[in-house]
């Protein structure tokens, strides 16, 4: 039974109900207040679960109010979902595409330590809106925290797939300096010296965080 079957099952004054937090979370966006919003649309989508229904719009909506209140997790993964949900959503692919593009901001700019990295890194290849900045920012998080071989391998991936990741080339001759191989680490430097700085998608296997 689709959605809109299930409504007509239900209790009017239930659909009501939500119906009314939907307006309630537009006024609260009108009135850039995204936090609220954000919280008004989760309480929304738990009521809507608990009666079978799966909304994209409130999903969507949920998805705008993540990324201007700067939760980038929760923007990707309500922005995914309503794909998930209606894959001819041309509002919900052209804003799956903006919060991606903020999203691997993001993640370039954490630092390597931060916990969000893998978290981010994990919806992005999921999403396929991964690009070689974003491997390269979930490779030094696996340096950072002792697994610079699985920090080589996915960089080697990397460069495999887009030789011109100057980024990608030039962590890889780090790890190489660091583990002793001069020849490997002059060969990225080599190639980081006449690759592009602009990021390209590169679709990889997730890994492990």
């Amino acid at each position: 039974m689709d959605n809109r079957k299930k409504c007509h099952a239900l209790d009017d004054g239930r659909i009501d109900k939500l119906l009314d937090g939907m307006r309630r979370v537009q006024y609260l966006r009108e009135q850039r207040r995204p936090a609220e919003a954000l919280d008004a649309c989760r309480s929304i989508i738990q009521q809507a679960e608990r009666l079978g229904i799966d909304s994209p719009d409130v999903t969507y909506m949920a998805a705008r109010a993540a990324f201007h209140a700067g939760e980038w997790e929760a923007a990707l993964l309500y922005a995914t979902r309503v794909i998930a949900v209606d894959p001819l959503s041309l509002s919900g692919r052209a804003s799956l595409e903006e919060i991606a593009a903020r999203a691997r901001r993001e993640l370039a700019e954490r630092e390597s330590v931060d916990g969000l990295v893998p978290r981010l890194y994990d919806l992005l290849v999921r999403a396929r809106k991964a690009d070689s900045r974003t491997h390269v920012a979930m490779a030094r998080y696996l340096r950072r925290n002792g697994r610079a071989a699985e920090a080589a391998s996915l960089l080697d991936a990397v460069t495999r797939l887009s030789p011109a990741a100057r980024d990608a080339w030039a962590l890889r001759g780090e790890l190489a300096l660091a583990d002793g191989d001069r020849v490997l680490a002059a060969e990225c430097a080599a190639a980081a010296a006449s690759s592009s700085s602009e990021p390209a998608q590169v679709l990889l296997p997730l890994a492990k965080a």
